[in-house]
């Protein structure tokens, strides 16, 4: 797909107030450059919020943090993992849709704007926008591998979802509305919590696919899923296994037998 110029981005009526959330933990290395991505959205209407997870740093993140004065909102909160500040920023809000971004991920400067142009297409409503992103290291800085989504038709994205799909959370704009229909990122779920809330909200919203790589997403030693492999590795299993359950015959491609495997719920 190739970009609309941001010159000729009309955003016409819709132009919501978008809140991006960055939650961190001991994330001074990475912290920065996540927080400028997020101040350089070309979308003029973007609130900044930085939840610091009780981070033990001798105060890296917070300095860090703090040094962009009042162009973000710096929250902090004892250790509770990436769900619970998430949840906890997400209460405290103004923005009408909700954007994740990880502290040592980066944004295009055109996420926001494409994602709105696209929403307004479809007048905003009961949809989700997700797009394509690509991986990084920093060892390897211009060498991006990226990653292509496909474009599921919304009535199926429950079943894409129990394919282990790459859907990488960053990547999406929510409308914030998602929240107080399906509930919040599940705290008890250790690196699957999106995978969990978009297959939950995938019941009642229409998931649709920009063909646009928006994300930059860096892997790194640290990561808790490079850290905790076996862990995120059975939760994701078994958090699959829950969505093959909870699937309905509607939303299985082809099936109008009500035969998946052991059988879909009717």
């Amino acid at each position: 797909m190739t970009s609309i110029p941001e010159e000729k981005l009309q955003y016409d009526d819709f132009s919501p107030l978008v809140t991006i959330i960055i939650p961190v933990f001991n994330g001074a290395a990475f912290l920065r450059g996540a927080i400028e991505s997020a101040l350089g959205q070309t979308y003029p209407k973007i609130e900044v919020i930085v939840v610091n997870d009780g981070s033990h740093d001798d105060g890296a993140t917070e300095h860090i943090a703090l040094s962009f004065g009042d162009r973000i909102r710096y929250l902090s909160k004892e250790n509770g993992g990436v769900s619970s500040a998430l949840n906890f920023a997400i209460l405290k809000m103004t923005g009408d849709y909700f954007s994740w971004l990880s502290h040592d991920d980066l944004y295009m400067p055109g996420k926001v704007s494409q994602q709105i142009k696209l929403l307004g297409k479809h007048e905003g409503g009961r949809t989700i926008v997700y797009s394509d992103y690509s991986i990084f290291t920093d060892d390897a800085m211009n060498d991006d591998v990226s990653v292509f989504m496909p474009g599921v038709p919304p009535h199926h994205f429950r079943y894409w979802l129990t394919s282990r799909s790459a859907l990488h959370g960053c990547s999406l704009l929510i409308p914030r509305t998602v929240f107080a229909d399906v509930g919040n990122f599940d705290e008890g779920l250790l690196s699957t919590q999106d995978y969990d809330l978009w297959f939950r909200a995938a019941k009642h919203y229409s998931f649709i696919h920009l063909p646009e790589v928006l994300v930059r997403a860096r892997s790194h030693e640290g990561q808790d899923t490079h850290r905790k492999f076996k862990a995120a590795f059975k939760e994701s299993s078994n958090l699959h296994l829950s969505f093959v359950k909870e699937l309905s015959c509607s939303d299985v491609p082809g099936n109008s037998s009500g035969e998946i495997g052991g059988g879909c719920r009717s």
